[in-house]
């Protein structure tokens, strides 16, 4: 049952600017000449019941409030790393692409190496062949070193 006092009701805005607002009840003073006494106390006892809802639901929503900004929060700092993330990868990309293009470009020139030291085996066998003077066994000796050093160079 309501009694002759004013009730404040404090609601807290939802919206960005949080402001609080009061809301006067004011109490139901006599009843009207449609209602039975027992109507009236009914209805006073069941607004009394929606204005501690009320005040329930208000606490409730503060408390629903926080947590959605905690949310927000974490949703910001997530956001962050995820961008940074995203930075990262990209340059691992432009990484990737650069090693794939040194990988070419030494396959290439092993290629190369490998004709050459080829071609230098060759060349050690017909000079094994045609070995008459001096002069073509020192040119003998100097290609098995060009082929040593290459070979030197490949294995480390």
């Amino acid at each position: 049952m309501v009694a002759n006092n004013e009730f404040d009701t404090n609601i807290t805005d939802i919206g960005e600017n949080k402001m609080k607002k009061k809301i006067k009840i004011m109490p139901l003073t006599k009843p009207t000449a449609n209602l039975s006494a027992e109507a009236y106390d009914s209805m006073s006892v069941l607004l009394e019941d929606v204005q501690s809802n009320f005040r329930v639901f208000a606490e409730d929503l503060s408390f629903v409030r926080k947590d959605v900004d905690e949310i927000k929060s974490s949703q910001s700092r997530m956001e962050k790393r995820q961008t940074s993330m995203e930075f990262d990868i990209i340059e691992m990309k432009g990484d990737i692409k650069k090693i794939e293009t040194r990988q070419s470009v030494m396959e290439v020139d092993l290629k190369e190496i490998r004709k050459e030291i080829k071609f230098i085996k060759n060349e050690i066998a017909e000079l094994k062949h045609s070995l008459t003077q001096k002069a073509d066994l020192e040119r003998l000796f100097n290609l098995e070193e060009r082929v040593r050093k290459i070979e030197e160079t490949i294995h480390h």
